[in-house]
């Protein structure tokens, strides 16, 4: 389904994958399970023969792998069904087990501290003390090393032999265990001052240390044990069970440990001090959460499902609470019992917790039950959905899952666990139980005696009575809430997990009053009304069943119980449908705490639980339950939210400037938030609840708001940048993952135009808000003002936030002016200075709404009047009307009937807005209306105008003060990772509104004022203060290629998909043959992972595979798509442009020379292909370069280009691309339709003209003053450029350009003819004419010329060829024959009797197997010659590949006997020869049963378990495992190296190991592992290689005696004699 789904070693080999793309990796151990048998992993079922029915496998006539018949069982053991005693043992076994491990986890610290004291150690050992029951003074303590991914081994090493006084070995031992375990005891002492010592050691570097009473470290490392145990039973590693009850005792074991993590935690309701100690290491009391931006009338919701709540569907069972004199007298005994406990103990009194103190139990504060408030002690009844109660049910309390009460055996004093063991279902005779069982089922019963009081207070009474489980299902949470605490919209029906710790919390009618939780009526009586409030803070910040406080104490655990945690989820919920939805919305509801502990206080964040999320949201169903009936997106946006706007104060965020140089930036962990993001919307219902709730967009794009011009540079004009801060790569890195996500939103809106039409209006009126602050303009100025006030925290500085020049604290206004063009048509455009104000590469709303656009199926005028609009264009510029909104509430997608055009626009919203006329009823701007919105848009619209400038400045030279950090900047903006969401995303944006735009000169101003070309490009004298000349030719250049590219890139304009994109990259980056890995870093990931990305090269490229072992293969682009290849390709840098030309040029005439064809036939200039656009809002854009101000534009970039001292080549080439692009354009489509001409109407109809408008009516009518007389027109200029010689480079593009201008109509053919006319009529004209005659015929000469001599070559070397072969073909002829080569191949070369005696020279019929290695050394690259010892790289490993015949078997040996006599023949052709009649048969049979029962006699001596014990054969045949002997093998890359640069290169693999140590290194040093560093292959020795051995031939000595083998064979002239 996607990548995240993944299969193990054993299912993969199990199922089919003929024709399938695999990939193996290594886990490396942060999580991941086998999703064999998840029906939404796999499009297609997998068919594994492990774990798929046998009535699935006879489906497709598959064989299982594993059958239950005849496996043997435990005598007594065998039935079908488990007793209920076995039941209730394995109940009460795992129950006791998981209480025990959550009380000892619930005592343990979080945090680790640097310092220590003596009284903050006793106070934790008194605290741990009293919450586990044991009144026992703790005397010995312990010091505890814990992992981290920060230092070395040796680090760890050093400080460790400091400490502990120990030898480095020790040293090197504790280290490991460190990083295999997660952490390791130190040191266990009565004396904590030397152990303060001992820590204080090993905090002077920064490791972390913990010290704890060794009584509660011993209840940590029992409990991992524990863990680990009920791991490896759900795991089914405890093979005798197998034998049990036919193996349904594991089934039940796994479904028990599952029921039990999802029943409630009761310990802190029954233990104060349990309660007290979570309440102080967990933040309850979370602070206010704050509502998110939301876009203008975007919520459809309905305002009355506000009202439901979380706990709706938990189903608790409340009741009123009566606090009579009963409870009281009991709470005055119990308070009484822990004031005699204080008094017994003293060292406790300063300790104890406040719920112990006596006060009047009647003195309730106003709200709690039984306090003053009415109906206090009440729940509130709330509305249920049918879903939400299908989910209720999945998840309805069981009281005791198997029928019994804990109570009643415990009191009663039952049978243990284990005795428990014998009994049977109806069978009295039930034989004695194995060792195994016993341990398996009664090891934690046994464990629990240090800890049995408090484990007897705990279960007691019986959880099915007075306790409901707390449901998995939404609504777990209490339904008391913080005061300001809102819960999240909800749509139609659904609820809502926990948002305390959210903060896009939609407006409510008001807040709701603090309504605490009442208590139940059977929690310990001793609590008072203070304890029961902590207990309920501690409730609300967490779940209430076992799992969301194992999720809780996550964080508190090591690398071994975390590892074992994750294993153990899915063994056991993750495999079942029902919990694995409870395991879900338990995740989901602990998120937010998850998340938090993950991006800031984790230290191994590799070892997360949080990295569980990837097996969760992945699966379409569990994430479109959280998504849909939990609005859990919303969760994930305020945990994001908050991560990053924390650190900026709130003054700062309310001006919309967002601080990046903080550890929220810095900090890389959110990437996995991002992650889990895009997880939940890569789902198709996902995807649907995203268009369809509109609410969602307004957090959506608040959220993505933040990061509006975020990190803004200035230019430094002056002097250089002093200090360059890193700052921008923070901000880069989250740009990138913000990017991702626009892109993965936007498409979700593709799927409604009404949707699509109201995000696009929403998304738009965010941009308008966000521009009107001003925040990229005025970020450091902002940050001075609010520093002067004093509301910034220390070390915030504007330096570190702005990049460049910030010595100017002046702050900036908006302003436009006006600019006209050389006929007197005035344009208003915003007034900014690239040059000088600040620039921002980050602006993820006009991504968003960039990605918007670009579903261009709905963007047609047709579907705009289906909600009452004239075109888009109405639809677009009206979105700042916030009252034409309320069409998209009643019309739908469907268009509307035309027999009632008009219905339900009046109630719609429309009825006050302008109207085009009656007869339509169709909405249309008016021109009042137009222009304000214009003013708006081109507001909008000039960011993305900016960080084009910029780019082409920084290019151009003109930042180089700011230094590489802005150069890097720009590099990044444009790289393969990114481009696609940003940089492609600005040209997207600007397309769209010039296609829409009523003028496209309009926009066109905008383009040419913010380059600052508007004096430069109007034929007015342009001095420049910012611009010398060489820069102002540059950014002309840079101008005119952005023109071409918005012009002529149209992949998103005609609406490809993905696949048409790849290809397109394809066509770009292969026309040079490529290595596959490099094709893939010239390609967005999203489409190199594209499914057929792989099948769509292998039929556009062709692949040369290597042919040595340092080649590597290469693709190439075949012959037939080099007519797709555009030298102007938008990601083509100018240097990649001029290769890309002359390389399409020689590949074209490669095919024509492969086609029978002259290479003179391929044309000097190749005209671009423009593809028709022909739907959708992208039709107009080649008017862009049809219109008065673009003609203007190109005639004096030519002019300039042209008449100044130095030619501008590059200018000259792109000024006649734009050229062609228009004219070509111009014929065909939408363009051609609205300039008119020929191809519009037909001769006689009313405005029929036979001429064309657009360019080549400006052509021609338009004069530009040129300084040398009469005004020139842009026809006339390019004309007469055709006659200069120093345009020959361009002669063939503009040849090419006159061919197209005589396809404007007769005015200018007669034009044309009559310029050439006047121009012959004249001296001097006519010398030039005839000149260039002459040089088209002197070229046509040489060309000529140049054909005969290669006529000439060739004929002679035909001639040459035919002499060759007359004298000596005969020679050849044997070679030529295959028939003679294939009766050789098959001739015996043994010797005859006749030859014996004769010496054959076996070197003409056999070539040596083996010669000494040679060459050069891969380090120093100097040859291995002998004179240095040097070896070849290998790697030696175990094999059984040895293996001796297995007589005992007659079966096998059968097989032996019927292989073929020569390897030439299969194995198949000599079976047929082979017969056996019944006789036979039988004798085979009897054989194999007298050897199967050697075998077994066999295996019993060796004390080995016969393999039919652990369950049913097979069916497969494999060769006996007794028969195969140990040995080595060894492989070898084949490279040499020198054995002084082998030491040096181990030394610098050591070096690097512990400079880097927390990569995932693919060499273990411990095995003496290294990476080859040529060809990365893996190796553990350096066999060494003697210089001088000579070759090694067998054949060559096959008769010589064996003493022949000690001497070189060169030695021996005949020794390679027969």
């Amino acid at each position: 389904m996607d990548d995240t789904c993944v299969l193990c070693t054993r299912c993969f080999q199990a199922t089919d994958h003929t024709g399938h793309d695999t990939s193996f990796s290594v886990n490396s151990g942060t999580g991941g399970c086998c999703d064999c048998g998840d029906p939404e992993a796999w499009k297609i079922p997998l068919r594994c023969r492990h774990h798929s029915s046998f009535d699935e496998l006879d489906e497709v006539g598959l064989e299982p792998i594993i059958s239950s018949a005849g496996a043997p069982f435990v005598p007594g053991y065998n039935n079908s069904e488990c007793p209920v005693s076995v039941k209730q043992s394995i109940e009460l076994t795992i129950a006791v087990v998981l209480e025990f491990i959550l009380e000892t986890f619930a005592t343990s610290p979080i945090n680790l501290t640097q310092q220590f004291d003596e009284a903050s150690i006793m106070e934790d050992a008194l605290n741990a003390s009293m919450a586990i029951g044991d009144r026992e003074q703790q005397t010995k303590f312990a010091v505890v090393l814990w992992n981290d991914e920060v230092h070395s081994f040796q680090d760890v090493i050093d400080q460790c032999t400091e400490a502990l006084l120990c030898s480095p070995m020790e040293a090197k031992k504790i280290a490991e265990t460190v990083d295999s375990s997660g952490r390791d005891v130190l040191r266990v002492s009565t004396s904590i001052p030397d152990l303060i010592d001992i820590a204080t050691t090993m905090t002077n570097v920064s490791l972390n240390v913990s010290i704890r009473a060794a009584r509660d470290v011993f209840r940590e490392q029992l409990s991992a044990s524990l863990l680990i145990w009920l791991r490896d039973l759900a795991c089914c590693k405890f093979r005798p069970l197998a034998r049990v009850f036919q193996g349904k005792i594991n089934n039940e074991i796994r479904a028990e440990i599952s029921h039990q993590l999802c029943l409630r935690w009761v310990a802190p309701y029954r233990n104060v001090y349990l309660a007290d100690i979570l309440e102080k290491q967990y933040d309850f009391s979370l602070p206010d959460s704050d509502t998110g931006d939301e876009c203008d009338n975007m919520d459809e919701d309905d305002p009355e499902d506000y009202d439901d709540s979380i706990d709706d569907v938990e189903g608790r069972a409340r009741s009123d609470i009566n606090l009579d004199s009963d409870l009281v007298d009991a709470h005055e005994r119990n308070a009484g019992a822990l004031y005699s406990s204080a008094a017994a103990y003293p060292e406790l009194a300063p300790f104890a917790p406040a719920s112990v103190q006596r006060r009047p139990m009647m003195e309730l504060p106003i709200g709690l039950p039984g306090g003053d408030q009415p109906g206090g002690s009440r729940g509130l009844r709330r509305r249920r959905s049918e879903s939400e109660d299908s989910l209720r049910h999945q998840g309805e309390q069981r009281a005791s899952p198997r029928g019994f009460s804990y109570a009643t055996d415990v009191q009663s004093g039952g049978s243990p666990p284990s005795m428990w063991l014998a009994e049977s279902n109806g069978n009295s005779h039930a034989g004695s139980v194995p060792s195994t069982i016993h341990a398996a089922m009664g090891v934690a019963a046994d464990a629990m005696g240090m800890a049995r009081n408090s484990l007897a207070r705990i279960m007691q009474p019986s959880v099915s009575e007075g306790f409901p489980q707390h449901s998995l299902v939404p609504g777990s949470f209490p339904q008391s809430s913080a005061q300001g605490v809102g819960l999240l919209p909800a749509a139609g029906h659904g609820q809502y997990l926990d948002t305390r710790e959210t903060g896009f919390l939609p407006a409510q009618g008001g807040q709701r009053p603090l309504q605490p939780q009442p208590l139940d009526m059977d929690m310990d009586p001793s609590c008072d009304m203070e304890t029961a409030l902590s207990i309920d803070r501690v409730l609300q910040g967490c779940g209430q069943q076992r799992l969301d406080w194992f999720l809780v104490f996550d964080l508190q655990l090591w690398k071994e119980v975390r590892s074992g945690l994750r294993e153990l989820y899915m063994a056991t919920l993750m495999l079942d449908t029902k919990y694995k939805m409870k395991i879900a919305l338990t995740f989901a509801r602990n998120y937010p705490r998850l998340s938090r502990a993950f991006l800031t206080q984790d230290r191994a964040p590799e070892h997360s639980v949080l990295l569980f999320s990837v097996q969760l949201f992945t699966a379409p169903t569990l994430s479109a339950s959280l998504v849909d009936h939990h609005k859990f997106m919303y969760i994930i946006l305020d945990v994001l939210k908050k991560f990053f706007v924390q650190p900026t104060p709130e003054i700062l965020q309310r001006c919309g400037v967002i601080l990046c140089d903080t550890e929220s930036f810095r900090n890389r962990r959110y990437f996995h938030v991002f992650h889990d993001m895009r997880y939940l919307a890569g789902t198709p219902q996902v995807r649907n609840w995203v268009s369809s709730h509109h609410r969602f967009l307004s957090t959506y794009v608040g959220f993505i708001g933040l990061f509006q011009g975020m990190n803004p540079n200035r230019r430094a004009v002056l002097e250089h940048v002093e200090f360059e801060a890193d700052t921008w790569v923070n901000a880069f890195n989250v740009t990138l993952q913000v990017a991702k996500s626009c892109r993965q939103f936007a498409e979700c809106y593709g799927i409604s135009a009404r949707d699509l039409f109201f995000v696009m209006r929403g998304t738009l009126r965010k941009l308008h808000r966000s521009v009107l602050l001003m925040a990229e303009e005025n970020c450091s100025f902002i940050i001075r003002s609010v520093q002067a006030q004093g509301h910034l925290p220390h070390g915030i500085s504007s330096a570190n936030n702005v990049s460049g020049d910030i010595s100017e604290n002046i702050q900036l206004r908006f302003e436009m002016h006006t600019l006209s063009t050389l006929w007197g048509k005035h344009y208003e455009v915003v007034k900014y200075d690239v040059s000088l104000h600040p620039i921002s590469f980050h602006h993820p709303l006009h991504w968003f709404m960039a990605e918007l656009c670009q579903h261009v199926k709905h963007l047609t005028d047709e579907r705009a009047q289906d909600f009452g609009f004239a075109t888009i264009q109405d639809m677009v510029f009206s979105a700042f009307n916030t009252d034409l909104d309320g069409v998209f509430e009643t019309r739908t997608d469907e268009p509307a009937s035309p027999e009632s055009p008009h219905a339900g626009r009046e109630s719609s919203g429309l009825g006050k807005a302008h109207r085009g006329g009656a007869a339509t009823g169709l909405y249309r701007m008016s021109p009042q209306e137009q222009l304000q919105a214009q003013r708006v848009l081109l507001r909008i619209l000039d960011y993305p105008i900016r960080v084009c400038v910029v780019m082409a400045q920084i290019r151009a030279g003109l930042w180089v003060r700011n230094g590489y950090v802005i150069r890097s900047q720009s590099h990044h903006y444009r790289e393969v990772s990114l481009r696609e969401n940003t940089y492609d995303q600005d040209i997207v944006l600007i397309q769209f509104l010039v296609s829409i735009w009523p003028d496209p000169d309009h926009i066109l101003m905008t383009l040419i004022d913010r380059f600052g070309l508007y004096d430069w490009l109007s034929g007015r004298p342009h001095s420049s203060p910012v611009y010398e000349p060489s820069h102002m030719h540059y950014m002309v250049e840079e101008f005119l290629n952005l023109l071409i590219v918005l012009v002529s890139e149209r992949h998103v304009a005609l609406g490809k998909n993905a696949l048409d994109l790849a290809r397109r990259e394809i066509v770009h980056a292969c026309l040079s043959p490529i290595s596959y890995s490099e094709l893939a870093k010239r390609i967005p990931e999203r489409l190199a992972e594209h499914t057929e990305f792989d099948n769509l090269l292998q039929q556009m490229a062709n692949f040369r595979g290597p042919v040595s072992v340092l080649d590597f293969g290469l693709y190439e682009l075949k012959d037939e798509f080099l007519d797709e290849v555009d030298p102007y390709f938008i990601h083509y840098s100018r240097n990649q442009r001029e290769e890309i030309e002359e390389l399409q040029r020689e590949r074209l005439k490669k095919r024509a020379r492969k086609n029978g064809g002259e290479p003179d036939e391929v044309p000097a200039y190749i005209p671009p292909r423009l593809e028709t656009i022909r739907f959708g809002p992208f039709q107009r854009i080649g008017l862009m370069l049809h219109t008065p101000l673009a003609c203007q534009m190109l005639f004096y970039a030519l002019f300039h280009a042209t008449q100044n001292e130095l030619l501008s080549e590059m200018m000259v080439d792109e000024a006649l691309q734009l050229i062609v692009i228009a004219l070509e354009d111009g014929k065909r489509g939408t363009v051609a339709r609205e300039i008119g001409g020929p191809d519009v109407g037909s001769p006689g109809d009313s405005g029929y003209s036979p001429d064309r408008g657009g360019l080549w009516k400006y052509a021609l009518e338009q004069g530009y003053p040129s300084g040398r007389g009469a005004p020139l027109n842009l026809l006339g200029l390019v004309l007469t450029l055709g006659l200069k010689p120093e345009m020959k480079q361009w002669k063939p593009k503009l040849n090419y350009i006159y061919q197209l201008f005589r396809e404007g109509g007769p005015r200018i053919v007669s034009c044309i003819d009559d310029y050439y006319a006047n121009l012959e009529a004249t001296p001097m004209g006519s010398r030039v004419l005839k000149s260039a005659m002459e040089e088209t015929k002197a070229a046509e000469r040489k060309k000529k010329a140049a054909q005969a001599r290669q006529a000439a070559i060739l004929a002679e070397f035909a001639n040459r060829q035919q002499d060759f072969m007359a004298q000596y073909g005969e020679e050849y002829d044997d070679l030529s024959d295959e028939e003679n080569i294939a009766v050789h191949k098959n001739e015996d070369l043994s010797p005859t009797s006749s030859d014996k005696g004769k010496a054959t020279d076996v070197s003409r019929v056999h070539k040596a197997l083996w010669s000494s290695p040679s060459g050069a050394c891969i380090v120093c690259q100097e040859e291995c010659d002998g004179v240095k010892p040097f070896g070849i790289l290998s790697l030696v490993q175990a094999n059984r590949a040895v293996r001796d015949a297995p007589l005992a078997d007659a079966s096998q040996v059968v097989d032996i006997l019927r292989l073929p006599g020569d390897l030439d023949s299969t194995i198949i052709e000599t079976n047929v020869c082979v017969s056996q009649g019944p006789e036979e048969s039988a004798l085979l049979n009897s054989a194999k049963g007298m050897a199967q029962t050697r075998v077994i006699d066999h295996l019993g001596a060796l004390e080995q378990v016969v393999p039919g014990a652990y369950g049913a054969s097979s069916g497969l045949k494999g060769f006996p495992a007794l028969y195969h002997q140990r040995g080595l093998a060894a492989s070898t890359c084949g490279h040499l190296m020198h054995m002084r640069c082998f030491m040096q290169y181990c030394q610098g693999i050591e070096t690097k190991r512990q400079q880097q140590p927390t990569r995932n290194h693919p060499e273990n040093p411990h095995r003496k592992e290294f990476l080859c560093p040529l060809c990365k292959s893996l190796g553990n020795v350096l066999l060494p290689t003697l210089p001088h051995s000579a070759e090694y031939d067998p054949l060559a000595f096959a008769d010589r005696s064996p003493k022949r083998f000690a001497q070189p064979a060169e030695s021996d002239p005949g020794s390679r004699a027969a």
